[in-house]
């Protein structure tokens, strides 16, 4: 078995990765978010380019304080503020990336010393994969 810090980053990113354009409606963001079991939403161009990037974070940043308890009141106030904004104006323009034959070490300790929870994959400057510490662990868990 190869040791996992040797292995390159297209070994253990996520393929077929879900993103937005930068026109993207803010609500069409929640409903992938709603219906799926991850946190990065990556924003591409027309070239898929990365632009930026979008977590569940800055999702939750702008939804009614009380969205927890599913009040009538804050659903109606998330939607109205979700139908003005668009994946551009809430996306984190700063995304990290690696090159799909980057190291899993070189992955490993962006995570260490950094407080984010995925990097970008790219191949030749177009979105490719992305790669959570979620990915790596899986990894080990299956070895």
């Amino acid at each position: 078995m190869k040791e996992i810090r040797k292995m390159k980053v297209r070994e253990l990113m996520t393929n077929d990765v879900i993103h937005v354009n930068g026109d993207t409606l803010m609500t069409e963001v929640k409903e992938i978010f709603d219906v799926s079991n991850f946190h990065h939403l990556p924003v591409v161009n027309s070239f898929n380019a990365v632009i930026g990037i979008i977590s569940t974070h800055e999702l939750k940043s702008l939804e009614h304080h009380l969205t927890i308890l599913g009040k009538e009141f804050s659903k109606r106030s998330n939607s109205k503020i979700l139908k003005t904004l668009l994946a551009s104006d809430v996306m984190k323009e700063e995304v990290v990336a690696l090159s799909v034959d980057d190291s899993v070490s070189d992955a490993i300790d962006l995570f260490l010393e950094n407080d984010f929870h995925s990097i970008i994959i790219l191949e030749k400057g177009l979105l490719r994969g992305i790669l959570t510490p979620y990915d790596i662990l899986l990894h080990i868990k299956n070895s």
